[in-house]
């Protein structure tokens, strides 16, 4: 019998996992083993995706988020935009709120046992797309689009797939994550690259400075109860 089907929340800025699984313990979409990918080929490269809106300046946000992915010479992958509701395998709806509050928007994918995305659908906030920073909602488009692709969080800074800090462009990291699950034939990778644990991030992988931090505040602590031992020891030769 087939495993069941396995749902994934992804958010932007934290990674929640909803399985109906319990064994899984933490996010399988990685950029190696055990991924998670549109069910696409080289002879078959397209995904349909839509929007579910009628204001056009969000659609003409969401055109532009999907072409930083399909200008990824390296990868296969192609988009074609159709009407909500249809054919699409990805769809963008706006909400008034999010089941994670502290979200600007979040991606969720259902994929079959074989790593199949069945379908994905992009809730971002309203409130969101109204700041008038245009770099920010087109981010959170392409963001989210990024893990319906199957992508991760990544750990490096301004990549779109970052997982604190992203950025508006397409960086190299992206562009590497999706040609490793879509590479164009011919297009020769990199040995040793992109290897992600299966785990978020943690703070001190991202920001070496906590590390530093920490080193001080043991130190402190350490000399703190060195003191405190010099003093009871000369209180009692006092004695």
């Amino acid at each position: 019998m087939r495993p069941p089907l396995r749902s994934l929340l992804l958010t932007l800025g934290a990674s929640i996992l909803v399985a109906t699984t319990p064994a899984l313990a933490s996010p399988i979409h990685t950029w190696g083993s055990n991924t998670i990918r549109q069910p696409i080929s080289e002879t078959s490269p397209n995904v349909n995706w839509a929007i579910d809106t009628s204001d056009a300046s969000l659609e003409a946000l969401a055109q532009a988020a999907v072409q930083k992915w399909q200008d990824v010479d390296s990868a296969y992958i192609t988009f074609t935009q159709v009407e909500p509701n249809t054919t699409e395998a990805i769809r963008f709806t706006i909400l008034d709120s999010l089941s994670n509050a502290y979200a600007g928007g979040q991606a969720l994918a259902t994929w079959n046992a074989d790593g199949e995305i069945t379908e994905c659908t992009i809730e971002l906030l309203a409130a969101a797309l109204t700041s008038g920073d245009t770099d920010y909602q087109t981010m959170i488009f392409a963001h989210e689009f990024g893990h319906c692709l199957g992508l991760s969080h990544s750990v490096s800074r301004n990549a779109v797939m970052s997982y604190r800090d992203p950025a508006a462009n397409l960086t190299a990291d992206d562009r590497y994550a999706l040609t490793l699950l879509y590479p164009s034939d011919g297009v020769s990778l990199p040995l040793g690259c992109a290897s992600i644990s299966k785990s978020p991030p943690s703070a001190t992988d991202e920001d070496p400075r906590i590390l530093s931090v920490l080193f001080s505040a043991l130190i402190a602590v350490f000399g703190f109860f060195a003191l405190r031992s010099r003093k009871t020891h000369f209180s009692e030769s006092q004695a």
